[in-house]
């Protein structure tokens, strides 16, 4: 009967040891690399067993992921990828990490997960990157890019990892037409959403942004190297812009994000700024009448690419900058920008070529 009992114990013991064995890499990793978009940033990086967090004062390197691709990548496995990484002829002494190496990398990184096989790695070739020598895998609200080799006389016994996070907070989901009104920064500037612009006056006029619903932006488009920093800076400061809730606007330097209906930040890499839409207090958002009024007879010329600024150079002139509204996805210099002149006369506007020399 004792004997009896004691195998019973045996094999509860044995039982509750397997509850508490680390769970394997695979399919965690395929369902949270497979959503519709996640974006993740870089939080710090392991080398030779030791930790080195991200950096404060720098903007993280993002990765999206969508449907179980990198975001302008296309996906190899282990095999493809080591067969792509031998044809490489500059390695020097490359030395390939076995399964029990990258285990060990992932068990100092405190991933909570181990590897069953090599094959639970995901590569992913970019134009950057055609021959990738780092694999990911992920898990909850982690990413992890892992060497798979490393190269030179002295042999690493751990792979280098860096560690992504899923994290920041995300705007609101809001519609264009519930953010019109005045908008006052805790730095004293004002802004003012009319239609589907955001105005800001300068000593001589006024400039307007494209106030864009993200989910109305072409998947092809809005991925560009250009958006990837916009959203760099975004992490650095806290926040994560995920296309299926936010709606901001730019002017390439600072990011106007809608948070709520009633709340909006500028981002940039100088800092934040919350802004609240109000009513109370001095009012200097308000746009003078003559130049909303070249706005609107610039925003009428089928011909012309959008108004984007709007200057008074005296004697009822106005020098007009126009432009694609394309600085969240692709910046411009100010030798791109077609300069127009218009003029204001009995309340009528002409709009004629600021420089027509050099046509």
């Amino acid at each position: 009967m004792k004997k009896w009992a004691v195998l019973s114990f045996a094999f509860i013991i044995v039982g509750l040891a397997g509850c508490h064995s680390t769970p394997s890499a695979q399919p965690a990793s395929r369902q949270a690399l497979n959503h519709a978009e996640t974006i993740w940033h870089d939080i710090g990086s392991w080398t030779a067993g030791k930790y080195t967090a991200q950096a404060a004062s720098v903007a993280p390197t993002v990765v999206v992921t969508r449907h179980g691709l990198a975001v302008g990548s296309t996906a190899l496995t282990y095999a493809q990828a080591k067969t792509a990484i031998r044809t490489q002829t500059s390695l020097v002494k490359p030395h390939w990490f076995t399964l029990k190496q990258l285990n060990a990398g992932l068990a100092k990184a405190k991933a909570g997960f181990v590897l069953k096989q090599l094959t639970d790695l995901t590569f992913y070739r970019t134009a950057v990157t055609p021959v990738p020598t780092t694999g990911f895998v992920a898990r909850g609200k982690r990413l992890y890019a892992i060497e798979i080799l490393a190269t030179g006389d002295t042999a690493a016994k751990l792979p280098a990892i860096t560690v992504y996070a899923s994290a920041g907070r995300q705007p609101q989901r809001v519609a264009t037409s519930d953010l019109a009104g005045r908008w006052v920064g805790a730095d004293g500037r004002q802004l003012r959403v009319i239609g589907d612009k955001l105005y800001q006056n300068a000593t001589l006029g006024a400039s307007r942004q494209l106030i864009q619903p993200l989910r109305k932006v072409a998947v092809d488009q809005l991925y560009s190297a250009t958006y990837l920093q916009h959203l760099a800076v975004a992490a650095q400061r806290g926040y994560r812009l995920t296309r299926a809730t936010t709606t901001l606007a730019t002017d390439g330097s600072t990011l106007y994000v809608f948070l709520s209906k009633q709340r909006m930040v500028g981002i940039s890499s100088a800092g934040s700024v919350t802004f609240t839409k109000t009513n109370r207090g001095q009012d200097t958002s308000q746009v003078k009448a003559d130049i909303l009024k070249v706005f609107a007879a610039a925003d009428a010329r089928q011909d012309l690419l959008p108004a984007i600024s709007v200057a008074d150079i005296g004697s009822s002139h106005y020098e007009v900058a126009c432009h694609a509204f394309s600085m969240l996805t692709d910046p411009y210099a100010s030798k791109d920008i077609d300069w127009q002149k218009a003029t204001l006369v009995n309340q009528r506007v002409m709009i004629t070529d600021m420089y027509p020399e050099l046509k």
